[in-house]
């Protein structure tokens, strides 16, 4: 019979796994619609990079779905098998989401390289001519404030530069929103955004390195102890079956 330290033990561990077994489902959703649903990833990465990044979030949320599966069973149930399942997968997620925060680190020049030629390509070839990449590349420029990957040049002998009545013409959303009317936004706007969006982009992200790194840590401590609390479990029920 169970103890009541045994109770509350099981209890914390039974909900730091179902929180594991939620989170790894949103992981999942968040790599299949980058894979299938989502234009706005295509469009603006080098599709050699996006592909990874979607196929890691995809097999990460699955092994923590079997982590948040075997540990919420292997409490209830009290089974030595799944708990000792779920500490050795917890800890090889705990190792999987060190190396990847690390490579993210270290990378992060090759991610901006391949989102220049990403949306350089985009904005030279498709914008204005299939409606993926212009939904795309005026959500950047709108959600970041910026114009063109590197800068407003990239414009220069666009198809859609090509096309348009004037030859100085840049898209609505190069310009800010209510300082110009729709279709008159050009290199000599008073209104025109300077910024590239890889750099804008990037500023962002780097404005937020140590909110990221707070929360990795936050999520690598209470993974830290549903293994230890995964060891209590397995000495309790080995002690209490006579072991």
């Amino acid at each position: 019979m169970a103890s009541h330290g045994t109770s509350c033990v099981k209890c914390i561990f039974f909900v730091v796994n179902l929180a594991v077994w939620i989170a790894s489902m949103g992981l999942m959703v968040i790599g299949v619609w980058m894979l299938v649903e989502s234009t706005h990833f295509w469009e603006l990465f080098a599709e050699e990079s996006i592909m990874p990044m979607a196929i890691m979030a995809i097999l990460l949320g699955v092994l923590g779905f079997l982590i948040g599966f075997s540990g919420c069973c292997g409490a209830c149930k009290e089974s030595i098998c799944l708990l000792v399942v779920n500490f050795l997968l917890m800890m090889l997620l705990i190792s999987g989401e060190i190396a990847v925060g690390v490579l993210v680190f270290k990378n992060r020049a090759d991610v901006e390289e391949s989102m220049t030629i990403g949306m350089t390509v985009t904005i030279k070839e498709h914008y204005g001519e299939t409606k993926a990449a212009t939904e795309s590349v005026d959500f950047a420029q709108q959600t970041f404030h910026c114009c063109g990957a590197s800068n407003v040049s990239d414009y220069d002998g666009s198809v859609f530069q090509n096309e348009a009545i004037h030859a100085d013409a840049l898209p609505d959303s190069c310009c800010e929103e209510d300082t110009e009317s729709a279709g008159s936004c050009s290199y000599t706007s008073p209104s025109l955004k300077p910024a590239g969006c890889v750099k804008s982009i990037s500023d962002t992200i780097k404005g937020n390195d140590l909110t990221a790194v707070l929360v990795g840590l936050a999520a690598i401590i209470v993974q830290m102890i549903a293994v230890v609390l995964s060891c209590c479990l397995i000495s309790e029920i080995n002690s209490s079956d006579g072991y």
